[in-house]
């Protein structure tokens, strides 16, 4: 009997797959019924076959109404039904936590597509979508100073799917998100880490000081790298600096890299006495475009020599001591040249080194100074620090400026 029921199920399961499942819950039903005929009565299954088979019939006749039918999963609908509901990014490795880098102004290297989807995350075949990339903040906010270049829209095509090619951006150091957004879908993020891009010729800048030296006084060339969006450059460029179109020479120290403000110095000696020269700087082979200007003058001996040096100007109180950070940068300092009289001694071109001393003026282990020259004294007798760094253990400390044959000056940090 039951081989009998199975065979029948097989055979309207194969005419129609769709009423499958009303079939099998009908022939359950059935199946309970002969169960308590049979077993109620004692009688032989087989003579109640008959009966059976008519049960079966109408069975599978009550299964083909509407109601048998409306528990049925429904197949999906083909792609052209689908309704667009979001987007789906493709063709980098990032999300929504992964960062990927790029350089401020620069192009990212691969296309990034993105593929219309519905609810369910099929993919949806749409053309004509105009799909929009911006930057964002982490929280969604529009990211302060920062843009897409080039390559901010791209329209889907047959296949849903919008492709951007050459996406450059541009903006401050920071982290933030990459959205991409269209009218009415869901958008997607990538979060993204902007770096410092190349170094900009127009937006990098540089200083002479003083503009004017004796034969054997020092100038500081200080050179800051700035990329397009104004982002300082780290180190391991490579810097240089040329003069030309005047009689005025002068020799040229390697360029050091100062971590307290990030900029290259480098020390300009003069050499001969002439008419004021070009100062340009380069890195990497390309010039900057702001120039400065040098003059080498002959060495002035002022009727009152100078004996000492006394400070103008000090950055904080250097009756309690400047309280500073290690790696932190000092305002600025200036110096004058006196005389024994305690007069001031317009002098130019004497070079005055600033370095760290310990309390007492003796050397101090474990410290490292930045931005300490030498520095040339103005026409004036004056010099200029602009940003001394210092570095080192906590402790007492003191900033001494000094020069060949002048006694020195100090104020503690």
């Amino acid at each position: 009997m039951k081989d009998t029921l199975a065979t029948k199920q097989g055979v309207h399961a194969a005419n129609d797959r769709t009423r499958l499942p009303a079939v099998l819950a009908n022939l359950q039903i059935m199946a309970r019924t002969a169960r308590s005929q049979v077993g109620g009565a004692g009688r032989n299954v087989s003579g109640s076959l008959p009966g059976m088979l008519a049960i079966v019939a109408l069975v599978l006749l009550s299964g083909c109404g509407d109601a048998a039918l409306a528990d049925v999963d429904q197949p999906a609908g083909p792609p052209s039904t689908r309704t667009a509901a979001g987007l789906r990014i493709a063709g980098i490795t990032a999300d929504s936590v992964t960062e990927i880098s790029v350089n401020s102004g620069d192009s990212l290297s691969q296309a990034i597509t993105a593929q219309l989807v519905d609810a369910a995350g099929s993919a949806v075949p749409q053309s004509g979508v105009r799909v929009s990339v911006a930057l964002t903040t982490v929280s969604g906010a529009p990211l302060p100073g920062a843009r897409i270049v080039s390559a901010d829209t791209a329209v889907t095509s047959a296949d849903g799917v919008a492709t951007f090619r050459g996406l450059t951006l541009s903006g401050p150091a920071s982290t933030g998100r990459l959205m991409f957004a269209a009218p009415a879908l869901a958008p997607v993020r990538l979060a993204i880490r902007l770096t410092a891009g190349a170094a900009s010729t127009t937006a990098s800048a540089v200083t002479v000081l003083p503009d004017s030296v004796p034969i054997g006084g020092a100038s500081q060339v200080v050179i800051t790298l700035l990329d397009a969006a104004g982002n300082r450059l780290g180190a391991g460029q490579t810097v240089a600096v040329a003069l030309g179109g005047g009689t005025s020479t002068a020799t040229t120290s390697a360029p050091v890299f100062n971590t307290a403000d990030s900029s290259y110095r480098l020390t300009l000696t003069g050499v001969t006495a002439g008419t004021a020269t070009t100062v340009t700087a380069t890195v990497d082979g390309r010039a900057l475009a702001t120039t400065r200007q040098l003059t080498i003058v002959a060495p002035v001996v002022p009727p009152v020599p100078a004996t000492r040096l006394a400070f103008t100007l000090i950055p904080g109180d250097t009756a309690a001591g400047i309280v500073v950070r290690s790696g932190m940068t000092l305002a600025q300092a200036v110096a004058e040249l006196r005389s024994a009289t305690n007069t001031t001694v317009a002098q130019g071109g004497v070079a005055i080194t600033a370095s760290l001393t310990n309390p007492v003026g003796g050397a101090l282990s474990g410290a490292t100074i930045t931005g300490a020259g030498p520095v040339s004294t103005s026409s004036a007798g004056s010099a200029v620090f602009p940003a001394i760094g210092v570095s080192g253990r906590v402790g007492q400390a003191r900033v001494q400026l000094s020069s060949s044959g002048l006694a020195s000056v100090s104020f503690p940090i």
